[in-house]
């Protein structure tokens, strides 16, 4: 229980300072626009899109980092937690839908090296298929090799063929 505390304490405190940082950066972003109404000189205009630009710029940072460690500390708060049941660490991912197909946005523990093909279609994702499929809002995998063996779990990080031969 006081693991629970300590996380909902700590999280509750960041999620304050995200929101007040953010918006005053948003608000930065805001007067910006709102002076190109009134400006004529182009010289001028050029540089307040340049200020737009750098402000976006700096809001779209802060908001990933801080949503970077935040995921960070949750993952270490549930390591905790799980750790006390099993020998195995957990691991997690958030992923996004790109114009290009589906990346992680975020995993713990970090990858110890660059994987290679992170982008995939969603049809080459258990989690993108199966949330794509039903009306489910999360994907949550408990036995990845039960699933691979039965050729229920699709994600591009594995070679299939070779872990068919393992098995």
């Amino acid at each position: 229980m006081s693991l629970l505390r300590k996380f909902v304490c700590d999280h509750q405190n960041k999620f304050a300072q995200y929101i007040y940082v953010c918006s005053n950066k948003h608000k930065r972003v805001r007067e910006i626009v709102a002076l190109l109404t009134s400006v004529e000189d182009a010289l001028r205009l050029k540089a307040l899109i340049q200020e737009i630009e750098a402000a976006i710029v700096d809001l779209e940072q802060y908001a990933y980092s801080q949503f970077d460690e935040t995921f960070g500390d949750s993952f270490s708060y549930m390591s905790d937690y799980f750790i006390s049941d099993s020998a195995y660490k957990p691991r997690a991912c958030i992923k996004v839908i790109t114009e290009e197909g589906v990346a992680p946005l975020v995993r713990r523990p970090e990858p110890f090296a660059f994987i290679e093909g992170l982008i995939s279609a969603p049809s080459e994702n258990s989690a993108f298929d199966d949330i794509m499929g039903e009306p489910i809002t999360h994907y949550i995998c408990n036995d990845i090799p039960k699933q691979l063996s039965l050729g229920h779990y699709k994600n591009n990080r594995f070679d299939l063929d070779l872990f068919r031969e393992i098995l």
